[in-house]
């Protein structure tokens, strides 16, 4: 007896749902260790790259979501910039004083901020707040731009937590082999499974490889349509 079955046809996410309830009728069979060692071996490795494809696209929703974040940080830090220039031009000279030395400290990130990578952008901003939100904060509130600098502290602490997503889910994804690599080594350790329980059965025929060899013939038949 040979099982018939076009493993060529599946695609990868069939042939992994195909090799998991096979896996599920031959885990237990005694005396099947040579052949079911390396099938789960790569079953494991197959069912790793197929979740990779959605941490994959897990990671382009995170990449968005930095995207839109840095945009939003960009143009608060524009928005200081421009209502600085304006209150150097008050009428009231300590509005005046306070939105000059201010601009000082806003200096450090200039109107070319979006010019920087993500974390240069980042490591400057967190300076900028650092003086914003502490020995500058009365000439942060006398210029009335502390709305500017709450919110750019809450967008910067959204930023470093999407971040952090991003790089965790980038290393899991590298470590993490694709499909195409191993697929035809799968096929070819599931070929060997299905080859050798016939086998095994015609030399030392048992009650539990019949019950298998039977489950194996109902997986085929509902897979190969």
């Amino acid at each position: 007896m040979k099982f018939r079955l076009k493993l060529s046809r599946f695609d990868n996410s069939k042939l992994v749902a195909f090799g998991q309830a096979l896996n599920d009728i031959v885990k237990g069979l005694t005396g099947f260790e040579t052949v079911l060692t390396p099938f789960q071996s790569f079953l494991l490795k197959c069912v790793d790259a197929i979740n990779n494809v959605a941490e994959k696209t897990k990671a382009k929703e995170i990449s968005e979501m930095i995207k839109s974040e840095d945009g939003i940080r960009d143009d608060l830090v524009i928005g200081i910039n421009k209502s600085l220039d304006a209150y150097e031009y008050h009428p009231d000279e300590t509005v005046r004083v306070a939105a000059s030395e201010i601009s000082k400290i806003i200096a450090k990130i200039g109107y070319s901020i979006y010019k920087e990578s993500y974390d240069e952008e980042s490591a400057l901003i967190k300076n900028v707040l650092t003086d914003l939100k502490g020995d500058y904060a009365t000439q942060a509130e006398t210029c009335h731009i502390t709305p500017f600098v709450t919110a750019l502290d809450q967008s910067q602490t959204r930023f470093d937590e999407y971040r952090a997503k991003q790089i965790n889910e980038n290393a899991d994804i590298n470590q993490i082999v694709a499909m195409s690599t191993i697929r035809r080594d799968f096929e070819k350790s599931i070929r060997k499974v299905l080859d050798v329980l016939p086998v095994m059965q015609s030399i030392n025929p048992t009650a539990e490889q019949s019950k298998a060899i039977n489950l194996v013939k109902e997986l085929i038949r509902k897979y190969n349509y």
